[in-house]
């Protein structure tokens, strides 16, 4: 998906802070970007158009329809300033001097900026996620900062409420992605909302965490076993699109990431009027007891997409009346990722996963092996870890086939990359023309590095992580007619235990199959399943969506996978026989990690110094030093010649830090931190001598 381009200017928040004038009231920040002395320390960055790139256009009374492909209309309105090594460090001598000052710019006052007209003042304002992971926040002028807000939050009135997850909602609108506007989209009869289901599991064996019972945004946390009753939501973050809807958005796409004002998740394309009207079920009826003819309905959202439901109620509006702010304000469906259309057969492993396999150094490779090959790896009849990974990179250097099916097979939206196509379709010797050759032995020097550093190939795939679709189907039945005839027959349909249902795989179909999901830190992180034959409702709507992996909705596999939901969560699938095997003999019947829900903190959206303490969090996450301490610790925890009572004990620390790199995650949202300190800044851990030569 090609976008239009924007120049947006960045900062580093060192370089303001260091250009700081401290007077009465605290600092004042100045920074003309057009001295000599300081214009080096401003990059100029393209930025993918965005939802509100475009609203921040309409103010300025530009039309973004008819801007350049690389446009610097923005350029004066927003500045990202980069808070790298201030908030995201600990905070002692120069560090700790730096958040004081850095406290001062999130102020109503701001920093003052020249871009080489005059002065303008720039306020703080918001960020994606990736801009969080990166520790990056948009200020924007000030002039522009209220008409911004009040169309971003749609004139809703949001005070006191959850900061961290408005934040993490007013995010989506600096979501990259595609535009696509139709106004009679945004119609309460054409975009219908229906409840998630819930459903029990009863007595679970688990591992959790209990906090300190304090109200502090950082709390210690302790390991825990319980049995508990496990509360689901089914569908969380996933919906429908219609067929004629979809070939709108993408023609040849099944499954769409989707992002407007509060509202986000994935919409899978399936003909639910054909299927509704083949059951003999007349109407949908949504969350708010409303009955829908299907044949109007585009696209049907379960409320756990819409993020916005409690304002919209907290400010007295209906969905119609919400969906006519969003057309009043000139906002749009933007699809911000589709599924592949390209068919895989490998998905790579690293060496996070590789760290909790029980696997023999035989099968990870065989001591007899050559460290170089005359023939194809495939041809050995045995197997071995490192066997897909060895083959592909013969294919990409030798195999003159391969080479020539590697673009011929290869299902693409790029005009250039078709035209390649068609060239060597017509004519296989242009594989050894620079431009193919070239592409081909990058291929194989990327596989050749992975390799080096524990990233490898196997056989499976990637795909998005769904509930099973065939009862949200039943579900729809089942709130419009109840357990009628129609609701058994899909009935008969439903996966059950720890079944699933991935349609036209590419690769050796087995009995079993692993699922990951990153990041993975604990042997409890693994789920085997099983996949089953498609039933005949099953197969005639749901088959061609060959980017997604259904499982039981009322299964904990979910859970398993780190507390996945269905908004566009990825997992592997590993088809390898030898590493399902390995998998078997570790992770069958070991105790669900349960990660647990933290009361949020309550703040006001108005006040800039909550919105800073909120913010300050965020930016401090420490997710990659959790996975390194899980890292080292697991590397004892899982080696057989560990002895007995050690192995427990990191056994014990690897699932606790699995559950708070949970916690860590959703502190995006619930502006609750794990204290790490017992784990990252204690230094008797004993470290393998994998990890002391500098490996992880």
């Amino acid at each position: 998906m090609k976008s239009k381009k924007y120049i947006i200017p960045e900062i580093s928040a060192q370089s303001l802070i260091t250009s700081a004038q401290k007077n009465d009231d605290g600092y004042h920040f100045y920074f003309d970007t057009t001295e000599p002395s300081k214009e080096y320390l401003v990059e100029n960055t393209l930025q993918d158009d965005c939802p509100i790139f475009y609203q921040t256009m309409l103010v300025l009374g530009e039309k973004p329809n008819n801007a350049n492909p690389v446009s610097d209309k923005l350029r004066n309105v927003f500045v990202y300033v980069d808070f790298s090594g201030i908030f995201d460090r600990k905070a002692i001598g120069r560090v700790l001097e730096y958040q004081q000052i850095a406290e001062y710019m999130f102020k109503p006052e701001g920093i003052t900026l020249n871009f080489g007209k005059e002065d303008k003042r720039y306020v703080a304002f918001e960020r994606s996620a990736s801009m969080s992971r990166d520790s990056k926040i948009s200020f924007v002028r000030a002039d522009m900062y209220n008409t911004l807000r009040e169309r971003m939050m749609l004139g809703m009135n949001i005070g006191k409420c959850q900061l961290s997850k408005l934040y993490a909602y007013n995010a989506l609108l600096f979501t990259s992605g595609m535009r696509y506007y139709d106004e009679s989209i945004l119609s309460d009869k054409r975009i219908v909302v229906i409840e998630n289901p819930k459903a029990t599991r009863a007595n679970v064996n688990t591992v959790t965490v209990e906090d300190d019972g304090s109200n502090d945004s950082m709390r210690k946390y302790s390991r825990t076993e319980k049995v508990m009753d496990i509360t689901i939501t089914e569908f969380d973050g996933e919906g429908f699109v219609s067929p004629r809807l979809a070939d709108s958005l993408a023609k040849g796409h099944s499954s769409f990431q989707i992002r407007m004002p509060y509202i986000k998740g994935v919409v899978h394309k399936v003909d639910f009027a054909s299927l509704l009207s083949e059951l003999n079920v007349p109407y949908i009826v949504d969350m708010w007891g409303n009955n829908h003819n299907p044949n109007d309905v585009d696209i049907i959202l379960t409320d756990s997409m819409f993020k916005g439901l409690k304002w919209m109620t907290d400010n007295n509006l209906t969905w119609s009346e919400y969906l006519k702010r969003c057309r009043d304000y000139n906002h749009a469906l933007y699809i911000s990722g589709m599924d592949k259309l390209t068919v895989q057969n490998t998905t790579e492993l690293n060496y996070q996963f590789l760290n909790t396999l029980s696997i023999t150094n035989e099968e990870f490779r065989p001591s007899d092996l050559p460290l170089g090959w005359q023939d194809s790896p495939e041809y050995d009849s045995r197997l071995w870890v490192t066997k897909t990974t060895e083959t592909e990179y013969y294919r990409l250097i030798a195999d003159n086939e391969y080479r020539r099916r590697y673009f011929t097979d290869d299902e693409t939206d790029d005009i250039r990359r078709k035209h390649r196509t068609e060239l060597v379709t017509k004519n296989s010797l242009f594989i050894d023309e620079p431009i193919f050759a070239k592409e081909l032995n990058d291929k194989a020097e990327n596989i050749l590095s992975k390799y080096s550093v524990g990233k490898l190939l196997v056989s499976g795939d990637n795909r998005y992580l769904s509930d099973d679709l065939v009862r949200l189907v039943a579900h729809i039945v089942k709130q419009t007619i109840g357990e009628s005839f129609a609701y058994r027959q899909l009935e008969k349909e439903f996966l059950k235990d720890n079944s699933i249902y991935a349609p036209n795989p590419n690769y050796e179909e087995n009995e079993v199959y692993t699922l990951l999901r990153s990041p993975h830190i604990a042997r409890n992180e693994e789920a085997l399943v099983k996949p089953v034959s498609a039933g005949y409702l099953r197969n005639k709507y749901f088959s061609h969506l060959n980017y997604v992996i259904m499982v039981n909705s009322r299964s904990l596999i979910p859970e398993r996978l780190g507390g996945a939901d269905f908004d566009g969560d990825m997992v592997k699938t590993i088809a390898d026989p030898l590493i399902n095997k390995c998998v078997m003999r570790s992770s069958t019947e070991l105790p669900l990690l349960k990660i647990p829900t933290a009361e949020p903190l309550i703040a006001d959206a108005n006040d800039w110094h909550e919105r800073f303490i909120t913010l300050n969090n965020i930016f401090s996450s420490r997710i990659g030093q959790i996975s390194n301490a899980a890292l080292n610790r697991g590397i004892i925890a899982y080696d057989e010649n560990t002895d007995a009572e050690e192995k427990e004990k990191y056994y014990h620390e690897v699932e606790t830090l699995a559950i708070l790199n949970g916690l860590e995650i959703d502190s995006a949202k619930s502006g609750i931190k794990p204290d790490l300190s017992e784990y990252l800044e204690k230094k008797n851990t004993k470290r393998s001598i994998f990890s002391l030569q500098g490996y992880c």
